[in-house]
């Protein structure tokens, strides 16, 4: 194997332009600091062009740019899972809040007949935790566990960011659906029975 260390910069341009194509030439000349252009032309080439010159700079900021982008891919990913399942376990720890919460948010839009942007704004929120809740179920039944807290120990990271994902789309669709489908069954419902009067509660 030739030494290319040992051999002057002439010597190397002349190698490598009577067609000696090695990576350990390529490396000497990159060691040297020869530049050479996104077209893959060192600057002692007749089509090397100066202005597409990629210099240790123009790399390094490049390789920059993808570490950094990698980095926040994973923290975006982890932050993801994290926040996910921090939601879903606080709803199977706490499921008995959870349905009292969507009762009283569906009577409270009930009471205001489904028109208040307030009211239907808490039963979208009652919706949003109960649908966390019922995503439990989903879980445990597609992976055959007890109860939540075993799936999550026993699950490896590749399960995790499957129901991750699974879950954003979930509860991007789920309650905003179900909050649209029973306020307009209310709203119906209600004014079909009462009309557009005021709905009252007679003692």
């Amino acid at each position: 194997m030739t030494d290319y260390s040992k051999k002057s910069n002439y010597e190397l341009e002349e190698l490598y332009k009577s067609g000696e194509y090695s990576d350990s030439l390529e490396s000497e000349l990159i060691r040297r600091g020869y530049e050479q252009d996104k077209n893959g032309y060192w600057e002692f080439e007749e089509k090397y062009n100066p202005s597409e010159a990629y210099g240790d700079f123009e790399f390094g900021l490049d390789v920059f740019k993808v570490v950094l982008i990698i980095a926040l891919v994973v923290a975006l990913l982890w932050g993801g899972i994290t926040i996910a399942h921090i939601f879903i376990g606080y709803a199977d720890r706490y499921a008995t809040l959870i349905y009292s919460g969507f009762g009283l948010s569906f009577l409270l839009m009930y009471y205001f007949k489904g028109k208040s942007k307030f009211a239907n704004f808490i039963f979208y929120l009652g919706n949003f935790a109960l649908a966390t809740r019922m995503f439990t179920f989903i879980i445990c039944n597609i992976e055959n566990k007890k109860d939540f807290a075993t799936y999550f120990f026993d699950a490896d990271l590749g399960t995790l960011t499957k129901y991750t994902i699974i879950y954003i789309i979930y509860i991007l669709i789920v309650p905003k659906i179900s909050t649209s489908i029973i306020t307009g069954i209310t709203r119906k419902i209600i004014e079909s029975k009462y009309g557009n009067g005021n709905l009252t509660i007679n003692s």
